[in-house]
């Protein structure tokens, strides 16, 4: 044997191999004395009889085996004709362990004309010679051995025997190159696109954008889904009883990416489950079936975080505005609402400004002036600062500890399911 083509998605496979047959014909005897002393000659193969050999379940027309080159006859009649050839044969392929998947081709060559009682096929050797064979880029070839077998024929109302020498070819899928461009990308895409799922929104912005993200990965996985289909041959649900080559059952890739595609999925509706509670919080509260998440496990009581400001700079601005507006800091005006205090440095402002009016009035210098103006500048500019600062994004709530619980209980789930999918995929003997 010399190479093999396996085509999985029309159940072929196609070998180029060579093989020599030796018979004994009693016509082609001679006495070498009289003939020189020649005791072997070569001789064309249309000019002898020779047995025809043909390939069962072959994919083409004129299965038969011929050749063109002489064969070589001895003076006791022993003819020796080597015959190169390739063939394609049947070769079903079980595809339910893809692209771990182990196949078992069995190529049959026989005699339609001749049956038992006429030619019988004997082996020289059941294993065939493998010095000028050539690997095969995606299979394997295991072992390979051959055997004489009886194929009973129905001739009228009788059944004889027929000869059959069958080559059995044990191969294996390479799976690197099925791992290397197609699980681990889409490993990679699975892994990034959970975890950018739930990061949290003062990193990556909005939650819709999320949303986006799960469908462009949804469509990515897609896209890859297609180039395994088109690698992959079909297969049936179940197979069908009492045909050969009939085989049943899911390919271990499919259902591989069938479990990313889930979790992509799931990942996307959490995400827009999530965002339509964060928008429920704020006039709802928190649902009473999520309660259980707020929970402080360690001292069994339910936490109620106050809004605390962690800025030292807004409360050094709040005490500085308050002074220069003659408030006291610790008085309870110091808590009143925005609008409150902004009237009170309204009124303040226009007190200043009479006073200054009065100044013009009454002071030829204008330094006072000015100097009163700076000072309402500055405070106006304090006021600006006080109610224009942005609330701190680390004010601990009860409702950003529940998101936060919410996306970290997610991402572990969906990790956890990711990580049992890869290795019940590389270790599928459970399927």
């Amino acid at each position: 044997m010399k190479h093999f083509f396996q085509d999985g998605k029309r159940n072929l496979i196609e070998i180029s191999a060579s093989f020599e047959m030796v018979w004994t014909d009693e016509y082609l005897r001679w006495e070498p004395s009289n003939y020189e002393n020649s005791v072997e000659v070569y001789l064309p193969a249309s000019s002898v009889w020779k047995p025809e050999i043909f390939v069962f379940y072959s994919s083409k027309e004129g299965s038969s085996i011929k050749g063109d080159l002489n064969v070589r006859v001895n003076s006791d009649g022993v003819v020796r004709y080597y015959v190169p050839f390739t063939t394609t044969s049947l070769c079903p392929i079980d595809v339910k362990y893809f692209p771990f998947d182990k196949q078992h081709c069995v190529i049959k060559f026989g005699s339609w004309a001749n049956t038992a009682d006429s030619v019988i096929f004997r082996l020289l050797s059941p294993e065939p010679n493998l010095e000028d064979f050539y690997d095969n880029q995606e299979w394997v070839l295991n072992h390979c051995y051959a055997e004489q077998v009886l194929n009973f024929q129905q001739i009228g109302n009788q059944s004889k025997q027929a000869p059959v020498i069958a080559l059995h070819m044990h191969i294996e899928r390479q799976s690197f190159y099925y791992i290397f461009n197609l699980v681990v990308p889409s490993a990679l895409i699975t892994v990034v696109s959970v975890i950018g799922f739930h990061l949290p929104s003062a990193s990556t912005g909005a939650r819709l954008t999320k949303v986006r993200l799960g469908m462009m990965t949804l469509l990515s996985m897609s896209i890859v889904l297609l180039t395994v289909v088109t690698d992959m041959p079909k297969f049936g649900l179940e197979a069908v009883p009492g045909k050969k080559g009939s085989f049943s059952g899911v390919p271990l890739m499919g259902l591989y990416y069938f479990g990313l595609l889930l979790i992509v999925s799931f990942s996307t509706v959490t995400t827009s489950w999530f965002v339509s509670i964060e928008k429920r919080l704020i006039s709802d509260g928190i649902p009473w079936y999520l309660q259980w998440l707020i929970l402080d496990w360690r001292n069994l009581s339910f936490q109620r975080y106050k809004p605390v400001c962690s800025s030292e700079r807004k409360q050094s601005l709040n005490k500085i505005a308050m002074h220069e507006l003659g408030m006291n800091p610790t008085s309870p005006s110091g808590n009143d609402s925005s609008a409150g205090r902004l009237r009170s440095c309204q009124d303040n402002i226009a007190e200043r400004l009479n006073d200054a009016r009065e100044s013009e009035k009454n002071v030829n210098c204008s330094r006072e002036m000015i100097t009163l103006l700076e000072k309402l500048l500055y405070e106006v500019r304090i006021i600006a600062m006080v109610v224009n600062e942005p609330l701190d994004s680390t004010v601990k709530t009860k409702e950003s500890l529940l998101i936060r619980r919410m996306d970290r209980l997610s991402l572990t789930v969906y990790l956890i399911t990711f990580v049992i999918f890869t290795l019940m995929f590389f270790y599928h003997d459970w399927y």
